[in-house]
């Protein structure tokens, strides 16, 4: 299992995030056994429009606000990833 340490404003100041393995991609350091390692990591995280408005909205500009509030679903292919918008 991976895990990700978010700092927070709690008490502690931080939180342990469990990321799934079959979300989660590393590129290891081929000179080391260890993941701690690598070069970087990258996790695919699945959050609906409302969430991703909450947590990354400050950082998006009018335009993309306005294409995630019309965002309808998405479909996968062998090759493609395809977003689909109303």
């Amino acid at each position: 299992m991976y895990y990700n340490v978010v700092p927070t404003h709690s008490k502690k100041g931080f939180e342990i995030i469990h990321d799934s393995v079959l979300n989660t991609w590393v590129k290891k350091n081929p000179n080391s056994r260890y993941m701690k390692d690598g070069y970087y990591a990258v996790v695919r995280k699945w959050m609906s429009a409302e969430e991703i408005e909450i947590k990354y909205g400050n950082e998006l500009s009018d335009e993309d606000l306005k294409s995630l509030k019309t965002y309808i679903g998405h479909r996968e292919d062998n090759e493609h990833y395809i977003l689909i918008t109303g």
